[in-house]
């Protein structure tokens, strides 16, 4: 057989195929478009070959003959930069009635780039309101990602290599994968806030790490992906709402370890309370002062509200977030 299949870049619409001859006199080359190829020569029949994609005769099923000669090289025109197209080189003997193709052990290539080999890590999932999410995770190795979201059922459709997929953090906007698998975003970045989620459902999420050239086709890694999913609850009323003007700042916010919160004023005595999103108390301080350090202390990862009461009984309500 041949060896050494490569393909360059789709410029223009064009691209060059190479590979070194193996032992035949001839060679075919089999070019398909969005699939795998899945059809072959048969021995016994010759084929009309061209150069621009499709113009070729077709084996069935969009396997188009594209080269047939004596060479080791040829520009393959008319394609789609975005689309992936594989490519088959078969070595043969012969002509027309006479030809015997080697349909075993030939080189394949495509035009996907690298795919990625480490699944991104530690998906966080909060709940921000009664109708929005944050996610977060640490990128995997690609150089983009795509999160998949499926309400009330595992997700169970896989992204198609060579496939671009339209992103929309409204849940149910994006594109559906199949079955109700909806695209929430696609891009480099390592979090997202998901939005149009409804209360009493459970939502399912998993991040696929994928590569792509710049308006090439993606290549997904399939497997492993990190998945993981929420149950959306009506959060207590007022959690959300600021019930009067904002006293003080939060920064860093998300933080990690410790954040700072600044009053607009000296404060005489303040009850600080941190609630959960149920509006459950985890935490409550008594503050005098200006500047009060907020340590993570025992708390987990996710999406808090923290409230104040000033001496007069004025209330603020914050959301935090610790990472």
């Amino acid at each position: 057989p041949a060896t050494n299949l490569t393909l360059s870049t789709i410029t223009s619409g064009i691209t060059n195929v190479s590979w070194v001859n193996g032992s035949g006199s001839n060679r075919l080359v089999v070019v398909r478009e969005g699939l795998p190829l899945n059809q072959l020569p048969d021995d016994g029949n010759g084929y009309i070959a061209n150069s621009t994609f499709a113009s070729g005769t077709d084996l069935g099923s969009g396997n188009f003959i594209c080269f047939a000669g004596n060479t080791n090289s040829f520009n393959l025109q008319g394609l789609n930069s975005t689309k992936v197209y594989y490519i088959c080189v078969i070595e043969y003997n012969g002509a027309g009635t006479n030809s015997n193709y080697l349909t075993s052990n030939f080189p394949i290539a495509n035009n996907l780039p690298f795919q990625p080999s480490l699944a991104a890590s530690s998906l966080m999932i909060s709940q921000n309101s009664n109708t929005s999410a944050s996610l977060s995770w640490i990128n995997g190795d690609g150089g983009y990602r795509i999160l998949i979201g499926k309400a009330n059922a595992i997700v169970n459709e896989t992204p198609i290599d060579g496939t671009v997929y339209t992103a929309n953090s409204t849940f149910g906007s994006g594109a559906n994968l199949g079955t109700n698998n909806f695209v929430l975003y696609s891009g480099t970045g390592n979090s997202t806030v998901v939005n149009g989620l409804d209360t009493n459902n459970t939502y399912h999420f998993a991040l696929y790490e994928f590569n792509k050239d710049l308006n090439g086709p993606p290549n997904y890694l399939e497997t492993p992906n990190l998945i993981g999913n929420i149950s959306i609850v009506a959060l207590t009323s007022g959690l959300n709402e600021l019930e009067n003007e904002l006293l003080y700042s939060i920064s860093p916010n998300p933080f990690t370890e410790q954040s700072t919160l600044v009053f607009s004023k000296e404060q005489k005595k303040t009850t600080i309370k941190i609630l959960n999103m149920l509006g459950k108390e985890i935490k409550v301080i008594e503050f005098t002062g200006q500047k009060f350090t907020l340590e993570k202390g025992e708390l987990e990862a996710g999406v808090y509200v923290l409230q104040t009461i000033d001496k007069d009984k004025k209330v603020c309500n914050r959301r935090f977030v610790i990472q």
